[in-house]
């Protein structure tokens, strides 16, 4: 387990390196040519990290979203499941009696 995390670490570093070296890139050129302001840049780079952001933030809700489903699932069929023997319970209890007092 902790060869699994450090090499999801290292896969992260290398990440942002990658994302940070393309941009000094890519900014450099864009930069240089006179295409497009700082401000311009300030706010595309923005931009695009609440873009990012925002879909991240949308996939973890929506899996978080579906986990609960499947807790609130559980948790219904076990209530079901506890309501069914309740029920079987109260029907059958003149039976349950008589089985008792046999193995008595």
């Amino acid at each position: 387990m902790k060869n699994t995390q450090a090499l999801k670490g290292n896969l992260y570093c290398f990440l942002a390196y990658f994302i940070f070296g393309f941009n000094i890139i890519f900014c450099k050129n864009i930069a240089a040519d006179g295409t497009v302001s700082p401000i311009v840049m300030f706010l595309l780079r923005s931009g695009g990290a609440l873009i990012l952001f925002l879909l991240l933030l949308n996939f973890f809700l929506n899996l978080l979203i579906f986990l609960l489903m499947c807790l609130n699932l559980l948790i219904f069929c076990y209530l079901k499941l506890l309501n069914f023997f309740y029920f079987f319970l109260i029907y059958n209890i003149d039976i349950i009696k008589r089985i008792f007092s046999l193995i008595k």
